[in-house]
């Protein structure tokens, strides 16, 4: 590995340039060998990674958030639902059942609540488990000596 702001051929072992001093742990690119940008205060930009399509993995995490937003729409579409077809009960009073009255039914709102708050979680999950997938892949591509 060359050191980006001295030149210096380092081992990859060191995490400072043996030379200058530069920290070179940040942001070199061993897959692609390539060197980041040095700004004028020494600090070094490490120049974003960019997952391509054909990465082994890209395609389940694709697939993982889609069924993470479909997971959150059912939840909501669930909710609403269980919220008008169960919440309220009509219960016929009077002497010869004169009339209904409409009352609120406590176990169809808690399970129109459950079911969107599942949605909701289960959504957040999924996706927090794409990212953390796509940061070990991201990782991986990072660490992995260039052939």
């Amino acid at each position: 590995m060359t050191c980006p702001k001295c030149s210096n051929k380092t081992i990859f072992d060191f995490s400072r340039c043996p030379s200058c001093g530069l920290d070179i742990s940040k942001g070199f690119d061993i897959k692609t060998g390539q060197t980041p940008t040095i700004s004028k205060d020494n600090e070094i930009t490490p120049s974003p990674l960019v997952l391509s399509t054909n990465e082994p993995g890209s395609g389940a995490i694709s697939v993982l958030r889609f069924f993470a937003w479909l997971n959150l729409v059912a939840g909501i579409i669930g909710a609403i639902y269980i919220w008008s077809n169960f919440a309220t009960e009509k219960i016929l009073k009077g002497t010869y059942y004169s009339y209904a009255e409409s009352v609120t039914n406590p176990l169809g709102v808690a399970i129109g609540v459950a079911v969107f708050l599942e949605g909701i979680f289960a959504c957040a999950l999924f996706l927090v488990i794409a990212n953390i997938a796509e940061n070990l892949i991201a990782i991986r591509l990072n660490t992995t000596p260039s052939e």
